[in-house]
């Protein structure tokens, strides 16, 4: 398509340097006709076209935008309630190099907050920003099917059971290198995904920087011609050196801190679960998930999940039904980059989350979540959020 656009472009300027040289008359005696100029000058395109690289063509613009109403219940007695109205747009141009390699670039709303894209509306009508969100080259060579081998700033590679958000929001794209590989035998898709991320970089002669190593793998076993599968598999997230450093983004958020500090250190084992299957043309599937901090000797170091979502948009009026009880203690997780919308953020909470999305249009859907949640799992308050979305993709 991008092909088209420039010829099409290319074009455009030709006619008008030919209009333009007609009306002038430059056809007088002793000149070119306007014929021959016409014939040169589509010459001259043609040669244009077979100068511009093949994979402007396969080049892409993707994104989405989602408007949000929410509603934020702060106490049990309803005296802190928030209304917001919140946009988040995304977009980016995506390539296909050749056959072995992709890259991408895009933007994000949002600021410069890790784990959310969301402006929220009502700033005296002020310009907002967009910022880098992704910018990435994928490297998936043909003779080693099924690898792909990512750097920069990327997608998360690792695998969350019913695209819950018990140890990463959604929106988290760490920087960084990444390697995933699925190896199919029979009716059994194994699967491994490695990364090996920056968090913070601390400059040239001072402290050791911080870093995210993490590997996992699982297998999903596919039942019934691929009308039902398990999957199954583990993972581990080691963070290196992040005691005595000032908290990543902000505020303690649920960890444990001294001085804004870590104390701890978070050294997370993850084990989860999926199983799914088309019941009577619908999409049933349950899941969980659970971690524990390796590097904390005793106290609030564990968190679990178990969820079940039943439909899936596909085509319009589809619908969907989605819930999720869970209960992540203060450092089970860095609090940083789990889930923003559950209990306002971070660790140290437990409680439900409601879901239903409809399909209204093609590539247009809505949707409500409630979240019926427990600030803090000991001494905190009753926390409700309502979140009413309509969002559209092209």
């Amino acid at each position: 398509m991008a092909r088209q656009v420039l010829l099409a472009c290319a074009m455009t300027v030709v006619m008008a340097a030919v209009c333009g040289a007609a009306a002038a008359g430059d056809d007088a005696a002793g000149t070119q006709s306007y014929e021959e100029r016409l014939k040169a000058l589509e010459a001259d395109v043609k040669a244009l076209s077979q100068r511009v690289p093949a994979w402007i063509n396969s080049i892409s613009l993707k994104g989405d935008l989602r408007y949000r109403y929410e509603m934020i219940d702060l106490d049990e007695d309803g005296n802190e309630v928030q209304h917001r109205n919140r946009i988040r747009a995304r977009f980016g141009l995506y390539a296909k190099i050749n056959e072995h390699a992709d890259a991408a670039v895009a933007l994000s709303t949002g600021g410069d907050d890790p784990v959310s894209g969301n402006l929220t509306l009502g700033d005296s009508f002020r310009r907002d920003e967009f910022r880098l969100d992704l910018a990435y080259i994928n490297l998936h060579p043909t003779f080693v099917p099924n690898l792909n081998v990512w750097g920069g700033k990327i997608s998360n590679p690792f695998f969350a059971p019913g695209k819950s958000e018990l140890i990463w929001d959604h929106d988290l794209n760490p920087e960084g290198g990444a390697v995933t590989y699925k190896l199919s035998a029979g009716d059994i898709d194994f699967f491994a995904n490695l990364g090996g991320f920056w968090v913070v970089e601390n400059g040239k002669g001072r402290s050791i920087d911080t870093g995210l190593f993490g590997a996992q793998g699982g297998a999903k076993a596919n039942l019934m011609s691929k009308k039902a599968h398990v999957i199954a598999g583990a993972g581990y997230f080691d963070y290196t050196n992040p005691q005595g450093k000032t908290m990543f983004y902000g505020a303690p958020r649920g960890n444990t801190a001294v001085a804004n500090a870590y104390v701890y250190d978070y050294d997370e084992l993850e084990a989860f679960a999926e199983a799914g299957a088309v019941i009577g043309g619908i999409d049933v599937a349950v899941f969980g998930d659970y971690v524990v901090n390796t590097g904390v000797g005793g106290g609030e170091k564990t968190g679990w999940l178990a969820g079940a979502s039943i439909g899936k948009l596909k085509n319009q009026w589809d619908w969907a039904l989605r819930y999720n009880y869970r209960r992540l203690e203060g450092d089970a997780v860095i609090a940083a980059f789990t889930d923003s919308d559950f209990k306002g953020s971070g660790t140290d909470g437990k409680g439900h989350e409601i879901g239903a999305d409809l399909m209204v249009l093609k590539n247009v859907t809505t949707g409500v979540t409630y979240f019926n949640n427990r600030s803090a799992i000991d001494r905190g308050k009753d926390y409700h959020r309502v979140q009413v979305d309509v969002a559209v993709k092209f």
